[in-house]
Parts: C-alpha cells; structure tokens; sequence
C-alpha cells in the first residue's frame, strides 16, 4: 500500500497480524533510553496494545495515542497517590505519550502499509482476488477501477492507456499517485497505473492518447 493520504478506501490484509517490540523497540540502543519500566511500574502492556492498535487496518492514529496515554494510569498506581514517585511515574508517561503523538507518523504508516491492502469499497473478496486481463474484479463501485497484483499488495487502480504510461518493477518507479501492477492488458511486466479511491487529483482519468484504453 502506498500511505494512508493515498488509499482512504484500505481493507485488512489477511492473514496479517500486528506485532509487538515492547516500549523500546527491539534494538539495543532504543531500549536502553526507552525502558519498558519504572522501578515496579511495568509499562510493556501499554506499549504492546499501541503497537497492536498502530498495526490494526483503519485503526486511527490519535485514538491510539491516546489510548496508550490513559494506560499508564495503570502501572503507575502501584506507587501511593500523591508520592513523588507516582508523580514522577506519570511524568515519564507524559513523554512517552508525547513522543508518539510527535514522532509516531512514521511507524503508524508503515504498520498500515503492512496491516491493509489497498482496496476499492466493493471489492467483496479480503483481500482483494486480482484476475487475468479482461476479467478484472471491479473495485471503488465502478467498472472503471479494478483489482491487481502490486509488487507487494493488491491494489484498487483506474483503466490505463498503454502508450501513455510507463514499465516499472516497483511503486518507486511511478510517479506519485500511481502503482506499478501486473498482469495488465499493456503487456508482460509491471505498468504505472493511478490508484482509485484517492482524492480527485490520484484517480482522475487518463487522457485517451492512442485511443487504446484497458480496464485495470
């Protein structure tokens, strides 16, 4: 899938399931400045359901944030109410909470990109069943976007004109908007195609070129 902003129409990529690191991460060097604790306070349940949330397709981000913010209250009780060490257990769960409402953009979409396929609204199959040419599964409620086999996903795209796109291997040969999928009616390989489902500027038509359109 290629981000959020550009598949509003994602549906859950089966049989995905999120996985879990903990608050530190797995490496070293996160968890020696991220712990997964404080004294008796154990803050790896919290941070097991965000990641859990991060990586459930269509999960709001801001939800997960704040769900893992109210977490802590839990850990932190195991301190006397109004001691400093409860005060200062919740001031460390204010900067974890900060730093995933600050910095978790970027482990938000790539935990969507890996829970979700890109899919139109109508396609009934999950994930969606990518045909050969000419027996496209209609995606998005229109015979004009249909389901195909990415590099890594199935993807909801729009007809192509073949002489107006390009050859790819990957979605990092195409320009933005678009996706590099198979089994097209343009040939052996991978063509750009534009994904359906996006804003009006991702799935606009294309201009007809040759006249020779297929549906993708």
């Amino acid at each position: 899938m290629p981000s959020t902003s550009e598949c509003p129409n994602r549906q859950a990529h089966s049989p995905y399931v999120p996985t879990t690191n903990g608050c530190g991460g797995q490496d070293s060097w996160s968890a020696s400045f991220i712990p997964n604790s404080f004294g008796p306070a154990n803050f790896t349940a919290c941070c097991d359901a965000h990641d859990i949330c991060y990586g459930t397709c269509n999960s709001n981000k801001a939800n997960c944030d704040n769900a893992f913010g109210d977490c802590f209250a839990g850990p932190c009780s195991v301190f006397p109410a109004g001691s400093p060490l409860r005060d200062q257990c919740m001031q460390i769960a204010a900067l974890y909470y900060s730093a995933v409402v600050l910095f978790g953009g970027g482990p938000y979409e790539t935990s969507q990109r890996e829970a979700c396929d890109c899919c139109g609204s109508s396609c009934s199959d999950l994930p969606c069943q990518p045909g050969p040419c000419g027996a496209t599964p209609s995606c998005n409620g229109t015979t004009s976007c249909g389901c195909k086999s990415g590099s890594d996903r199935t993807y909801c795209v729009r007809e192509i004109a073949c002489l107006d796109t390009v050859t790819c291997t990957t979605n990092a040969n195409c320009p933005s908007g678009r996706v590099c999928v198979f089994n097209t009616c343009c040939g052996a390989g991978g063509w750009c195609a534009p994904l359906c489902g996006g804003s009006s500027g991702l799935v606009a038509p294309l201009s007809s070129g040759s006249g020779i359109l297929r549906r993708e």
